[in-house]
Formats: C-alpha cells, sequence, structure tokens
C-alpha cells in the first residue's frame, strides 16, 4: 500500500479528525528527519520501534522505523530542514525545496486537505509533521 499525504490547515483541524487518537504512537507518531535521496526518493524516518528492520529502498517514500536512517546514508542525500517544505493549493501538492521559476526538487500529490481554501504557497509548520501507522499516512499541519 502506498504511503498518502494529509494537509491540515491547523492543528484544530488535525484534532477534529484524529480526537484522542493522537496519544496512541500508532496513530502519531513524530517525524524526526526527512531526507531526499538518489532517484527523486523521499526517506522519512521515525522512532517508533527499537527492531531495526529493513527498509524497501526500491519505494518512492522509504521509512525507517527504528532511525537505523544512518547505516544507509551515502553522503549524497540532502536534508530537508526547516521552512524548506511547502503546500501548493492550486496544484494540490507538497513541494520540497521549492522554487521560485523552476520545478521544486521533489514533490508529491496530497490524498486529502482539511481547512478553508488556500490561494498562494503556504509553508508547512516544521514542528507537526506525523506520520500514522494504522493508514500509512503522513500528516502535515500548516499553522
Amino acid at each position: 500500500m502506498a504511503t498518502s499525504i494529509y494537509v491540515y490547515q491547523t492543528m484544530g483541524d488535525f484534532l477534529k479528525v484524529y480526537g484522542d487518537k493522537i496519544y496512541a504512537k500508532e496513530f502519531c507518531t513524530d517525524i524526526l528527519d526527512m531526507y531526499i535521496a538518489e532517484g527523486e526518493k523521499l526517506w522519512v524516518v521515525t522512532d517508533v520501534t527499537k527492531e531495526v528492520a529493513r527498509p524497501e529502498l526500491n519505494r518512492t517514500i522509504v521509512h525507517f522505523y527504528a532511525n537505523e536512517v544512518k547505516n544507509y546514508l551515502t553522503g549524497k542525500e540532502k536534508l530537508i530542514l526547516y521552512e524548506k517544505i511547502s503546500f501548493n493549493p492550486k496544484k494540490g501538492r507538497i513541494e520540497f525545496f521549492s522554487r521560485k521559476f523552476k520545478e521544486p526538487e521533489l514533490f508529491f500529490r496530497i490524498g486529502r486537505y482539511y481547512g478553508d481554501e488556500l490561494k498562494k504557497n503556504t509553508k508547512i509548520n516544521y514542528k507537526h509533521r506525523f506520520y500514522d501507522f494504522t493508514t500509512n499516512r503522513m500528516n502535515f499541519i500548516i499553522e
């Protein structure tokens, strides 16, 4: 099953959807880091378990469950830092390292957006990035 991406305008919109589930680790795990790897791949790093599992490196979105990404870093990966993730409401996608007159380095279509209609590109709040293991979903919050 492919990883889907949901975007919420506010933390209130996120809480309406998830409710009390945010306290359960499998529903709302913090994303520690994200990297762009060679071949337009997104590496997502969480620390949900102590058991090391071999990630599927052939997928477009690769998930590292036990923060074991250090074993796979070659130096060619690019760490996604603060204010480098934006939401493009016109095209309905999440963009990494957006550029003014060129295409972003990496982008993914979103599965769903919760909130008021936006007119222009908006930065994602870097502190509020969550992974939901039950539905294999990345959740991003704008404000």
